[in-house]
């Protein structure tokens, strides 16, 4: 068999796919028509279940009829290509931008901040590395940022529609103006908060690997640096050191004495 042969599994497997997706041959002897449909409805009704799992906002929201419909019509345009269920619905947000659905800004708003929510709950854990023993110069650090923490502007109103979706609470009032928000995952769980701008500002930079003395020269004065980097050191950067050990505890000590350096106190 050459390589630009398919053996009869692999065909017979490309051949199943096909019919999972409705793209594909009518069944055969070997992909009865009674036990496709079966695995179809299956395969179906489970990538919908996973989408309502990635995105409880947005089908509260919608309710679960219209999320459901969209849902079908996700699934047609954008079949899973992936082994991995929290991939598939990646490209949801795209896809809703393209409907024509009523309020689709705050919809959109809504798709972001749930798929930042799994995406920080799915992200892996960076690759422990050593570190030396002797003291950090911080003024020369880049700080290594967390896989799992996504940062957001969208509407100040969509961000508490999202909370109360989430939550079962009632809806608040509207508030105006845009909102910058951070979620990640701290420990085992996934935590979200609203920052100053400012700060935003300053984790922006920090992700695109500034050193800490070109990302901290734009803040303003009085900006409440030690406040920041304490809130921050629990999760927010992946340290440079295991993950467990004598070694990550002196890792969380350092990002303690970046809280506390004196050369922070430039204002």
């Amino acid at each position: 068999m050459t390589a630009a042969q398919a053996s009869p599994l692999r065909t017979l497997q490309r051949q199943f796919a096909a019919v999972m997706r409705g793209r594909g041959p009518q069944p055969s002897p070997l992909l009865p028509t009674a036990r496709m449909r079966i695995y179809r409805t299956a395969y179906r009704v489970r990538l919908l279940e996973v989408l309502a799992m990635d995105y409880p906002a947005v089908r509260a929201a919608l309710g679960e009829h219209r999320f459901e419909r969209l849902g079908r019509a996700y699934l047609a345009a954008c079949p899973s290509r992936h082994p991995n269920l929290n991939r598939f619905g990646v490209r949801f947000v795209r896809f809703l931008a393209r409907q024509p659905v009523r309020r689709r800004a705050e919809l959109l708003g809504l798709a972001r901040l749930d798929l930042a929510w799994t995406q920080a709950f799915d992200a892996l854990e960076p690759t422990p590395r050593p570190v030396a023993p002797a003291a950090v110069d911080w003024s020369r650090q880049r700080l290594p940022w967390h896989p799992s923490v996504r940062l957001l502007r969208v509407p100040a109103t969509v961000v508490d529609r999202w909370q109360a979706l989430r939550t079962g609470q009632p809806l608040p009032r509207p508030r105006t103006g845009r909102a910058e928000v951070c979620v990640r995952r701290r420990g085992g769980e996934v935590v979200w908060q609203e920052l100053p701008s400012a700060a935003a500002a300053l984790l922006r930079r920090l992700q695109r690997r500034l050193p800490l003395p070109a990302a901290l020269a734009p803040l303003p004065a009085g900006a409440p640096l030690q406040a920041w980097f304490a809130a921050w050191r629990d999760g927010m950067f992946a340290l440079p050191c295991p993950t467990d050990g004598p070694a990550a505890a002196a890792g969380q000590r350092r990002i303690g004495e970046l809280a506390r350096m004196p050369w922070l106190e430039f204002q």
